[in-house]
């Protein structure tokens, strides 16, 4: 699982092991599509994530995917 939390600008960040509340995704690329085309509240973090927060944070983990 992949840990993201809320950055202090607002938007969403890969952070494994950070204070805060935190949400997770499965290391699916699928999930990760799925999490990018949803709208509204992210239930574990209480709060309305637009998707361009989303898409941005897809991004970022397939972008860390290929370096691996």
């Amino acid at each position: 699982m992949l840990r993201f939390r809320v950055a202090d600008d607002g938007g969403l960040v890969a952070d494994p092991v950070g204070p805060g509340r935190g949400a997770y995704l499965h290391r699916s690329t699928a999930c990760w599509e799925r999490f990018a085309a949803r709208k509204g509240v992210v239930p574990s973090l209480r709060r309305n994530v637009d998707r361009a927060a989303r898409g941005r944070l897809v991004q970022s983990l397939r972008e860390s995917a290929k370096e691996e």
